[in-house]
Formats: structure tokens, C-alpha cells, sequence
């Protein structure tokens, strides 16, 4: 088992104690989000046809050592989308729950939404300031990944 602390530096995925699955799964899981991100660093301004910015590098780069650490923690692969602001969101859905963390531009802040269709639940904020609900928010996925496997 791995536990992580959430900051920006080397460990960003939080607080939560998470098993972690069969490395040959990860580095495919990897692979895929990798050649996502490296698409999200090809867009240049207006690529949503209207106002969007070029997507961050400084927000490319966590998003990619984020994926690194939740997919080596156990936890699923994330869907990957651009932000017109010059962000990443990075998206994680297993079962009923969904956790959306958003990467804002020179990583200035991330901010993450966890719904919990099942029980109507929502766990919000941003890092580092809220650390340990999003390491709350990560063992709900963990548990929900777990689930649904």
C-alpha cells in the first residue's frame, strides 16, 4: 500500500491509503493520458473557436505527475480535457462517484469537485488548503474503482 500527501510538489495525490494495481495496466493507462496531454500542448489560442488560451505548460506538467502518482496509487485512468482558461481538468469516474480536479494555469491553484450520485454527496475545494477532504474524496474513488472491478 502507498500513501501520498497532497501538495506541488513530488506527491500531489492525497492522504489516502490506496492499493496499487498491476504495473503493465499503468504504464498503458499512462501511455494513453500522456498522448492526451501531449494533444492539450498542440492547441493554440481559440482552439474552442472562441477566447480559449493555449493550454498551460506549468498546468501540462502537474497534470502528468498527478496521473502518474493516482494511476501508481490504484486508482483509475482519468479522462483528460483542456480548459479554455489555459488549464487542465483531469476527470476520474468509477461507479456512482466523479471526481474532477482542475489545474489552473501556472498551477496557480487546483480546485476539485467529487460527486457522489449514490449518496447525494459533494466533496469541493482547493489545494493545499483542503488536503485532507480530497484525500477523502480519493479513497470514495479508491473504494467506488474497487467496486466496479
Amino acid at each position: 500500500m502507498t500513501t501520498v500527501s497532497a501538495d506541488r510538489g513530488d506527491d500531489v495525490v492525497s492522504s489516502a491509503t490506496l492499493v496499487p494495481p498491476a504495473l503493465s495496466g499503468v504504464r498503458a493507462s499512462e501511455d494513453r493520458v500522456r498522448a492526451r496531454l501531449d494533444e492539450l500542448a498542440g492547441l493554440s489560442d481559440g482552439w474552442d473557436g472562441h477566447d480559449a488560451k493555449h493550454i498551460d505548460q506549468l498546468a501540462l506538467t502537474l497534470a502528468g505527475r498527478l496521473m502518474q502518482q493516482a494511476l501508481h496509487a490504484g486508482l483509475p485512468e482519468p479522462e483528460v480535457f483542456p480548459v479554455p482558461d489555459g488549464g487542465v481538468q483531469l476527470e476520474w469516474k468509477a461507479g456512482a462517484l466523479e471526481l474532477e480536479l482542475e489545474i489552473e494555469p501556472g498551477a496557480r491553484a487546483l480546485v476539485f469537485v467529487c460527486d457522489d450520485e449514490r449518496s447525494g454527496q459533494r466533496i469541493d475545494g482547493e489545494l493545499p488548503r483542503d488536503e485532507s477532504r480530497f484525500g477523502l474524496a480519493l479513497a470514495r474513488l479508491n473504494a467506488y474503482a474497487w467496486l466496479t472491478t
